[in-house]
């Protein structure tokens, strides 16, 4: 899709959609955090009709998720982790066909795709010069989506890859400004 040439108002409900499927069907059921703030205030994903409705949703601050000395692993409530069972149970049919139809074109089984979906590979941190270091979890899916995401952010700069070297003077450290780069270039 060249997403050049879609209008912005058509691109706006896209993003709308995208949102409201992610935060209906993957945060609310499968994240402690969310699924619980959202319950606390009376809110429903499957409600989000345009982005304005995003400020119904109390922001997320770094205390919210920072770990502390009596809540050491507080990140883990902010990881989408499904059960098997959860995902029996809220899977719709499309879903299931979508992930059966995946898995013989990739030839995988369906319980590796799911793996790819939400085991967390790959921490980062931040450096924790405000509170105790603070994990963020990555799943393939997600390594994906940098890898694309950085992709683009080559392009729409006017990259070439053949005719341009890039040089991540990130200090290699497990923290995400290293790795967006390091992704990017892997897949530009």
């Amino acid at each position: 899709m060249d997403w050049g040439k879609v209008p912005p108002a058509e691109m706006k409900q896209r993003q709308v959609r995208k949102l409201r499927e992610f935060l209906s069907r993957k945060v609310y059921p499968y994240c402690p955090y969310y699924r619980r703030l959202f319950d606390q205030h009376k809110l429903k994903p499957e409600k989000l009709r345009q982005l304005e409705d995003l400020s119904h949703i109390p922001f997320t601050t770094k205390a919210d998720i920072a770990p502390t000395a009596d809540d050491p692993a507080r990140f883990r409530e902010f990881i989408i982790q499904p059960t098997p069972e959860q995902l029996k149970a809220n899977l719709t049919l499309g879903d299931k066909l979508a992930l059966f139809l995946k898995s013989r074109s990739a030839r995988r089984s369906i319980p590796d795709l799911m793996l790819d979906e939400y085991l967390p590979l790959m921490p980062t941190f931040t450096t924790g010069r405000t509170s105790l270091p603070t994990a963020f979890v990555y799943t393939r899916a997600d390594i994906d989506i940098l890898s694309v995401a950085g992709s683009r952010m080559f392009k729409s700069i006017g990259l070439v890859r053949k005719d341009d070297r890039g040089l991540n003077v990130f200090p290699f450290v497990p923290h995400l400004a290293f790795w967006q780069v390091a992704f990017a270039g892997f897949e530009y």
